[in-house]
């Protein structure tokens, strides 16, 4: 019989453990990255949003309403031209209230918007529609236009009289406001003023 053999058994040491301190494992800069670039665009999303609503704010705080105010705006003018050119009643439906001649004496000013609204609602032709550049907000524009008006027949107060007076116009640029969805007259100017 073969006698057992023996054997003895010594424990080797395992591999080192590493703590957190050590080497970065395998992918880990990816993750970094992936994270950095997340928060990148975070901020760049937030920023946005702020701004948007920073100038939103603005907007309405100078008078334009809506964002799309003065584009509304011009588009109701555009839809009041191409009525107005085609003759078609729906135009003056555009229009404010009708501004009546008083019978006492008016200031120029006065005289300036009521022969501005009769010229609106004579038989002129608009040919442009274009923002006044001298109004914020996007409610001031003027209608340049071609043919004849006469505006109505006023008294008007000066600094030493009152003057009886008709106001005829050949192809005048009507400066208008719009507001309440309608457009109002606020004087006339000769062309390229």
């Amino acid at each position: 019989m073969s006698k057992p053999s023996s054997t003895s058994v010594t424990a080797q040491p395992g591999p080192a453990r590493l703590d957190s301190a050590g080497p970065p494992r395998p992918g880990s800069h990816r993750l970094r990255w992936r994270l950095g670039l997340l928060w990148l665009a975070l901020v760049v999303i937030v920023g946005g949003a702020a701004w948007a609503v920073h100038e939103r704010g603005r907007t309405q705080e100078e008078g334009g309403g809506s964002p799309n105010a003065g584009q509304e705006n011009l588009i109701l003018c555009w839809r009041f031209a191409a009525l107005k050119n085609g003759r078609q009643a729906g135009a003056d439906e555009l229009l404010g209230p009708a501004a009546k001649a008083p019978a006492q004496p008016v200031t120029p000013e006065e005289a300036a918007r009521i022969n501005a609204d009769a010229f609106l609602r004579a038989d002129l032709l608009v040919l442009d529609v274009r923002p006044d550049d001298s109004a914020r907000g996007g409610h001031r524009f003027v209608l340049v236009t071609k043919g004849t008006a006469t505006g109505e027949p006023l008294r008007v107060r000066s600094s030493e009289a009152v003057e009886r007076t008709q106001q005829m116009v050949t192809n005048p640029e009507l400066v208008i406001d719009v507001y309440d969805g309608r457009i109002h007259a606020v004087r006339a100017q000769s062309a390229g003023r």
